[in-house]
């Protein structure tokens, strides 16, 4: 299996909420052979559990306009 496509303190976003920025807290390989897959714990706001998602989460970089004009990103 490949190796995870995010690390801890990686900041995402997920395809349901675009403008929503989180960070990986934990990564975790679930499932058996050969239907195992990586797992990342998102906390998304301060003061609420992580939410464990496997799909659908896309890099947050410094430049993304979107952020930079929240003060979310860097």
């Amino acid at each position: 299996m490949r190796k995870a496509e995010f690390k801890v303190g990686d900041r995402v976003s997920h395809f349901r909420e675009p403008g929503n920025v989180g960070k990986v807290v934990s990564v975790e390989k679930r499932g058996f052979r050969p239907f195992q897959r990586w797992v990342y714990w998102v906390a998304w706001r301060p003061g609420y559990g992580p939410v464990p998602l496997s799909y659908g989460l896309w890099p947050v970089y410094p430049t993304d306009a979107q952020q930079l004009g929240h003060g979310e990103a860097a």
